[in-house]
């Protein structure tokens, strides 16, 4: 898949999982594998105001933006996931409200 198509289905997927409540406001992230970097959703920022140009493209061999602005602070989560599984073509880090509510 073309990086390009790939943002652009980050975008879709954020709106869904925002939309299904899985999040709120800038709650969550999501990144998935491209080549030998990863797209991560920025830091920051709700879903519903994403645009395919800020997800932050981090180097899977050293952890560091290779082109973007800051990435989530999840992010070592991410790379550490990617590292370890290499079968693993996306992640999805949620908070839902119901969730939270339980335990918190």
């Amino acid at each position: 898949m073309e990086e390009t198509r790939l943002r652009e289905e980050l975008v879709q997927y954020g709106k869904k999982i925002l939309q299904r409540g899985l999040v709120v406001g800038p709650g969550g992230n999501l990144s998935a594998r491209f080549e030998n970097c990863m797209l991560i959703s920025p830091s920051g920022f709700a879903f519903d105001e994403l645009h395919p140009d800020d997800y932050v493209k981090v180097s899977l061999q050293d952890g560091k933006v290779v082109a973007g602005g800051k990435p989530s602070s999840e992010i070592l989560m991410h790379w550490f996931i990617y590292l370890e599984r290499p079968d693993v073509e996306v992640v999805v880090h949620t908070h839902p409200p119901f969730v939270l509510g339980v335990i918190g």
